[in-house]
C-alpha cells in the first residue's frame, strides 16, 4: 500500500498488482494531489464514480463546480477522465444534478449527459495515454 498525506487526513491509494488504482470516492477529485498520484504511477485514464447528492442550497453551489473540478484534474494529470455521477431529486431537500461526461487529456469535455438528465455517454478513445490523438 502507498500512502500520501494530501491534506488533513491520508489518502491511501493502493495497487492490486494489475495496475488497478483505487481512491477515496468521496472528495476524490477534490485534491489534485491523489490524480498526480495515480497519474504517475502510469495511469492512463481516471474513473470517476462520484455520487454528489447534496441539500438543495449546496448542490445548486456545486453544480458547475465539479465538473469543472473534473477538467482541471484531467489537465493537471494528462490523462482522460469518466465520471458518473447521481441524477435526480431525492426528496425535497436534496438533488443530485451529476453530470455524467468524459473529458479528454487537455480538460475539454467529449460527451457529456445534460444536467438533470439521466443518461449514457460514449467517445472513441484510440489510445488514452495519446494526448495527440483526441476524438
Amino acid at each position: 500500500m502507498r500512502q500520501l498525506t494530501a491534506w488533513s487526513r491520508d489518502l491511501r491509494v493502493t495497487a492490486d498488482g494489475e495496475g488497478s488504482w483505487r481512491w477515496p470516492v468521496r472528495s476524490g477529485t477534490q485534491f489534485a494531489a491523489a490524480a498526480a498520484l495515480v497519474a504517475a504511477q502510469g495511469a492512463k485514464l481516471l474513473l470517476v464514480p462520484a455520487q454528489n447528492m447534496m441539500r438543495r442550497a449546496a448542490a445548486t453551489r456545486w453544480k458547475d463546480e465539479h465538473h469543472r473540478i473534473r477538467c482541471e484534474r484531467a489537465r493537471e494529470t494528462g490523462v482522460w477522465l469518466v465520471s458518473a455521477d447521481v441524477t435526480g431529486a431525492r426528496d425535497a431537500h436534496r438533488v443530485g444534478y451529476g453530470p455524467t461526461s468524459v473529458i479528454d487529456p487537455y480538460g475539454e469535455v467529449v460527451a457529456q449527459v445534460p444536467l438533470m438528465t439521466t443518461g449514457m455517454v460514449v467517445a472513441d478513445i484510440a489510445d488514452p495515454g495519446d494526448r495527440s490523438e483526441v476524438s
